[in-house]
């Protein structure tokens, strides 16, 4: 969702008031496209965040922490020397377009009054921060500094007249319904209507102009061509209130979410043309910082969360290609003793062997048909003999270990496999810290700072949840947390379960020592199932049996258990 011109007009219109009339106390850079200016006014702090990040590009009050660099960036330095202590005149933006500016009164270094106006334009991957000289118009220096190889529309250097990015699209209250129908149908009529509007109005973003078109009651796909005066003028007068209502004071700010709670879009209507989706709602700058923050933190969670699934996937591949060279050495296991046999056949019939040749045809007593044999012609007939016997010990050796080489990798990939799906389910940065710190232990990892060679303890709580009748489930969030649970937290007399044959957390029913109703257990089953690689299919069988059937062998992985006495059920995932 981007940062659109309705969505900055309805943050512009809260902060105005909270902002004008305040003092700058301090400027910050805590990264390379992001400020933070903080604001006195009727004794109050604000602080005032700005962002030029392609896909983060946003103003907005916050309360959230930053760690400011060691070394202080010039852009940084530029904006304290010319904002601090300065007095915020005004916040406007120009129509409904993507630019905010603040414009800032003080005095110079020699004492006389001038003003500065900090331009920030959010258009995505074009974002950018820029301070300019309110009376010259001249660039005193831009977050992004480029020319124009970089731009064939403009410059932004220090000492450059600033000039805003080019803008093509109409400001829709400059416009009476005549004008509007006259501008939307000069696009191609293949265009569908929403496609038109996000193209030719200021303030649009593609969510905003599908739930214009859905407000009009006019199906989403419903195209230019279709489209008669009824049809627009119906579109034209939703355009019109949905723009009243921003521009108004107090829009309904909302965040939409998808059925996993990711946040999807944020805008200053309510989106209701997403159905099925969950939204919260709130003033437009705490919207705008809840969005952006869980974003931010999802887009962490997803970068840790592939950063693991990285190590998983070239570890397999790793482990692959040794089983495939166990998988060959255990396909030539006949050949050993084929070679015992031809040491043996040469062995009997030594004498019969008179003449050195290449090969050899003797009887074969163990079927009375003749056996052709290959002979070194460098060994005598009873040397080679002993060479078949050599080549049956070595390829029996060789057998023997390929057959244990290959129980352990087939015990490692599930391993992989059980932690491939610990990292999927894991919905916190915690989580995954603590998958890290596993796989740093069990050497898939090397900690840069500490490499432990054993961890018996893990930092979270396991998920807790309560059955309609009151009992507590724990689910475990990684394989250690999955030991903790079934052998430190249950009783004996608990429920353990598990997705049947499939990766996945263990789950414990707490029962204080009493058979649970159906409604728990399968409660308990539900969760099992939505906490395993199975999450995502309608129906999931679940194994449960209680906890003192179930055993970990000495010296196997995190997480790995054998059970026994159980039993299965077959249950739909249920999501928390």
């Amino acid at each position: 969702m981007p940062f659109d011109g309705l969505a900055l007009a309805a943050v512009c219109g809260e902060l105005a008031p909270l902002l004008v009339g305040g003092r700058i106390e301090r400027i910050h850079q805590p990264e390379r496209l992001a400020i933070i200016i903080q604001v006195r006014n009727q004794g109050r702090k604000f602080r005032l965040l700005l962002t030029a990040e392609a896909h983060a590009a946003r103003m907005h009050l916050t309360e959230s922490a930053f760690t400011n660099p060691l070394a202080l960036p010039v852009f940084c330095s530029v904006l304290r020397k010319h904002l601090d202590g300065g007095r915020i005149v005004s916040l406007e933006q120009p129509g409904y377009e993507r630019i905010a500016r603040l414009v800032v009164e003080g005095r110079n270094e020699i004492g006389f009054l001038g003003r500065r106006e900090l331009v920030a334009e959010f258009m995505g991957k074009h974002s950018n921060i820029i301070l300019v000289d309110g009376d010259s118009g001249l660039i005193l220096d831009g977050i992004k500094r480029y020319n124009h190889a970089v731009s064939r529309h403009r410059e932004v250097l220090p000492g450059v007249p600033y000039q805003a990015p080019p803008n093509d699209k109409v400001n829709p209250s400059m416009l009476d319904v005549d004008e509007f129908i006259s501008l939307i149908t000069g696009e191609p009529m293949h265009l569908k209507l929403f496609e038109a509007l996000q193209k030719r109005l200021e303030g649009l973003s593609l969510p905003v102009a599908r739930e214009i078109v859905h407000r009009s009651n006019l199906d989403l796909d419903t195209r230019l061509e279709f489209c008669g005066l009824y049809e627009l003028r119906r579109t034209w007068e939703t355009l019109q209130a949905v723009y009243r209502d921003v521009s108004g004071g107090a829009p309904r700010t909302v965040i939409s979410y998808n059925p996993l709670g990711k946040p999807v879009d944020f805008a200053p209507v309510e989106l209701t043309h997403l159905a099925g989706s969950r939204s919260d709602t709130g003033s437009p700058n705490e919207i705008v910082n809840r969005f952006y923050t869980q974003r931010v933190e999802q887009d962490k969670l997803e970068t840790a969360r592939n950063n693991l699934n990285s190590v998983i996937v070239r570890s397999r591949k790793k482990l692959e290609r040794k089983a495939s060279a166990a998988k060959d050495t255990l396909r030539n296991a006949p050949k050993a003793d084929l070679y015992r046999m031809f040491g043996e056949i040469l062995t009997a019939n030594l004498y019969q062997i008179k003449d050195a040749a290449g090969q050899v045809t003797l009887e074969n007593f163990y079927t009375g048909e003749p056996v052709t044999i290959e002979m070194d012609l460098r060994l005598t007939p009873a040397q080679n003999a002993q060479a078949y016997f050599k080549r049956y010990n070595k390829q029996k050796t060789a057998v023997a270990r390929a057959e244990h080489e290959a129980e352990l990798l087939a015990a490692e990939l599930q391993y992989l496999d059980e932690l491939e799906t610990t990292i999927q389910i894991a919905d916190s940065l915690s989580d995954l810290e603590e998958i890290r710190a596993e796989m740093v232990a069990e050497d898939y990892l090397r900690d840069p700072v500490q490499k432990p060679r054993r961890v018996t303890e893990t930092a979270s709580e396991p998920r807790r949840f309560t059955t309609p009748d009151g009992q507590t489930v724990l689910v475990g969030r990684n394989n250690r947390q999955n030991d903790i649970v079934t052998f430190r937290l249950a009783g004996e007399t608990d429920v353990w379960l598990h997705a049947r044959g499939v990766p996945g957390a263990h789950v414990i029913l707490r029962t204080g020592g009493q058979a649970p109703d159906d409604t728990a257990l399968e409660f308990a089953a539900g969760l099992a199932a939505f906490f395993s690689r199975s999450r995502q299919t309608d129906k999931v069988a679940v194994d449960y049996t209680l906890r003192r059937f179930v055993k970990k062998p000495k010296g196997t992985r995190p997480g790995f258990v054998v059970y026994s006495n159980e039993k299965t059920i077959q249950v739909a995932p249920v999501s928390p």
